[in-house]
């Protein structure tokens, strides 16, 4: 049995109970329809293979997607960095994942064919008024810009720091205008930059 729905801008389909004679179906029948779920409701669609010319508009796209792809996963950025892309993206937007902001940030990187600057932080602690901050970038010898958050995500203050030439972030950040449980990034310019980090938690040093 079925009926017919019309989602919001789209083409009707129909909604079946008890499909192929069972509680659910999924898949392709005789290349001809396609059973699956929707919102919970059992549907039925006409089956349809979606054209793929490849075109080089097409080809370029994919092989930006893959370039991004590609890299967040290089084995530069630890699990503690993709957490900060996490950290950050919810100050954003509460539906923004840590992966989609990454996407957000580099994928026109990527386009413009500039080359991406990756960080790995590993230490991110507050002693006093002054904050460490170490870690390794995938260049080196290039300025970079550390801003502090608060807790809640507002802009706290910034300062100038360098990558040196071993492609090693070291920072002590005196009279640091944040606390325990603020947040630090790393971008290397404010206007376009190359490389944005996630957010970094400060934790109390040892």
């Amino acid at each position: 049995m079925y009926r017919l729905v019309t989602p919001i801008g789209g083409i009707s389909m129909p909604k079946v109970t008890a499909p192929c004679l069972s509680l659910q179906a999924d898949g392709t029948l005789g290349d001809t329809m396609t059973y699956s779920r929707r919102k919970g409701e059992n549907i039925v669609r006409v089956h349809v293979v979606p054209a793929n010319p490849q075109t080089d508009g097409q080809v370029a796209v994919r092989n930006l997607f893959s370039d991004t792809v590609a890299l967040y996963h290089d084995p530069l950025l630890l699990a503690a960095d993709k957490i900060g892309y996490n950290v950050k993206a919810h100050h954003r937007a509460p539906h923004l994942s840590g992966y989609n902001l990454f996407f957000q940030i580099y994928q026109p990187i990527l386009e413009a064919e500039s080359t991406p600057i990756l960080c790995q932080i590993t230490e991110c602690s507050i002693s006093g008024t002054t904050v460490t901050v170490t870690g390794t970038a995938s260049v080196e010898t290039k300025d970079i810009i550390l801003n502090a958050y608060s807790s809640s995500g507002t802009l706290l203050g910034s300062k100038d720091s360098s990558i040196s030439g071993e492609k090693a972030i070291s920072v002590s950040w005196t009279s640091f205008p944040g606390k325990k449980g603020s947040y630090i990034e790393i971008i290397e310019d404010a206007q376009k930059p190359r490389s944005e980090t996630g957010w970094y938690e400060v934790v109390e040093g040892v």
